[in-house]
């Protein structure tokens, strides 16, 4: 929970530090990219150093700001507006069918070779995104946070959003982990 907890607030604190600070949206998705991979590499020695928690919530929340919110303005500005539903509910399927075959999957790998296996082989991984970063197109693009909270529509909906998020990703496979006995 410290961890999630460390996440948002470190969000936030990027996102009003970074208050019209313009950047290239291909050296921010880079920029988004590599920190997710010091993520992993860096949850590669947890159990040695469990403070490092809170370091890689700095690095999931530069993630957050500089590949998240660049990738949801490429997809607003260069889709179709009336494919924006369809495609993401489509997208957002995607997140629990890949965690149901892929958690399962990592967790065989874990056991046939180890923890330390699995963080190294996925830094592997972060290497087709970073490939795809330099072909995708290129537009300025400046954080307005304050500007952004303004032009929010349904802010009840937004809030409700969030919670949902935090619940499913958070609060209940943690509190699942109070049933496990093996």
């Amino acid at each position: 929970l410290f961890y999630f907890l460390a996440t948002y607030l470190f969000t936030l604190f990027l996102y009003l530090i970074l208050q019209e600070i313009k950047f290239s949206s291909r050296s921010a998705l880079f920029w988004g990219v590599t920190s997710s991979a010091a993520g992993v590499l860096t949850a590669n020695f947890i159990p040695e150093h469990t403070y490092y928690i809170f370091l890689i919530a700095f690095f999931f929340a530069v993630n957050l700001v500089f590949f998240w919110t660049i990738y949801n303005a490429l997809y607003f500005k260069y889709s179709e507006k009336e494919e924006h539903g369809f495609k993401s509910g489509v997208y957002f399927i995607l997140f629990p069918v890949l965690g149901s075959i892929l958690s399962p999957l990592s967790g065989m790998v874990v056991e046939k070779f180890g923890y330390h296996f699995l963080f190294s082989s996925a830094m592997l991984l972060y290497a087709i995104p970073l490939v795809f970063v330099f072909y995708l197109p290129k537009f300025k693009f400046e954080f307005k946070t304050f500007h952004a909270f303004s032009k929010i529509e349904h802010p009840v909906l937004m809030t409700f959003q969030g919670y949902i998020f935090m619940l499913t990703t958070n609060l209940i496979p943690i509190f699942t982990l109070f049933f496990i006995n093996t």
